[in-house]
């Protein structure tokens, strides 16, 4: 591909987006009411007085709400130049000239991209600065860029490419829209509950926040569920570009890109399946052990009257011996004691009296 026509393409694309008064007033909006969020609730000036509040409470705060909002206007902006072409003819000077379509659709992609990135950025700016002038918060500025990267880039780069693919593929821009506003809906309000969040673009219910003890509580888990909307939108951008309506200057090449297209979308249902899988056996594994507690709960019980162990360390390992005296104080005879153990406990010998 040639780097230098991606550029040129993506210059003039955000240029296009910046002369759109519509979507500039849209974005003022949006940074005002994120900067009213964070002055309001998250700064020394905030109305409700939190009992605890983590340093990593704001850049997530920010990440999360402006990704919400971007995701809205991508859906109205991103790949609209397929039915805006249509009437103005925008982009005809473009169209002629020798280049493949997969470096057209990728400067047009870049240029939107980086749009929303730099006001992104702005965004960060406004809250680096709540942070640091208005808030007693401890400010680490490489927890904005976690976000940054983890929060909002993934999930702007993964509707980007749905946006592409179905406007692309859908000639019907009425019914384009509404299939990427009740996804992005569904995605907020019913997709975050179910499977432990996989289809979730944003992870609304998945741990972000770091603890300043102990870190992020499940780090690698949670880049394996970010790196599931990469692959999906490049897979459904590369989709797109199989489908756009310009004459390729390769038709074999057109055909494997949608066969590349389709491996990414599927290297990323294969990455949120082992995602979802290890917490899957997690689930089943409580349920068992609850069973387990509501089958032996109705058991009569014994009391503990003495309880002595001892412990060797032996590398990794502890063997401990335990002496355990029980009494029974039911009015009735009971021939089985029943003993709760960690389940990572391994028995090695159990004895009574002799």
């Amino acid at each position: 591909m040639n780097g230098m026509l991606i550029l040129l393409i993506a210059h003039y694309e955000g240029k296009l987006l910046c002369r759109n008064f519509i979507f500039l007033l849209l974005c003022g909006f949006m940074l005002l009411g994120i900067t009213v969020f964070h002055v309001f609730l998250q700064s020394d000036w905030r109305v409700f007085e939190y009992t605890v509040n983590l340093p990593s409470g704001m850049p997530y705060a920010n990440a999360y709400l402006w990704g919400i909002m971007q995701l809205f206007l991508v859906i109205f902006v991103v790949g609209d130049f397929v039915y805006r072409d249509n009437i103005e003819k925008t982009n005809d000077v473009f169209l002629a000239r020798d280049f493949s379509n997969l470096e057209y659709l990728t400067g047009k992609l870049v240029g939107v991209v980086v749009a929303f990135l730099v006001l992104n950025v702005i965004s960060m700016f406004i809250c680096m600065l709540i942070h640091l002038f208005a808030s007693s918060f401890k400010f680490n500025v490489g927890l904005y860029l976690f976000y940054l990267l983890t929060v909002s880039l993934p999930a702007l780069l993964f509707m980007s490419g749905l946006a592409f693919m179905m406007k692309i593929w859908i000639k019907f821009r009425f019914f384009a829209f509404t299939v990427l506003v009740i996804f992005f809906l569904l995605s907020l309000f019913v997709f975050s509950t179910k499977a432990l969040g996989v289809f979730d673009c944003m992870a609304s219910r998945l741990p972000h926040i770091f603890s300043s003890m102990v870190g992020h509580p499940a780090m690698g888990s949670y880049l394996l569920h970010r790196l599931v909307f990469v692959l999906v939108g490049v897979g459904c951008f590369v989709i797109s570009v199989y489908g756009f309506k310009r004459l390729p200057n390769n038709i074999g090449r057109s055909r494997r890109l949608g066969v590349v297209g389709l491996v990414f979308v599927l290297l990323g249902f294969l990455t949120g399946w082992l995602y979802w899988l290890p917490h899957q056996v997690m689930r089943e594994t409580r349920s068992d052990w609850i069973a387990i507690q509501k089958k032996y709960d109705a058991y009569p019980k014994v009391k503990i009257d003495q309880h002595e162990i001892k412990y060797d360390i032996h590398g990794e390992k502890i063997l401990a011996h335990s002496v355990i005296s029980v009494r029974n104080s039911n009015s009735f005879r009971v021939d089985t004691v029943i003993f709760y153990l960690n389940p990572s406990l391994e028995i090695t010998s159990v004895t009574a009296g002799n």
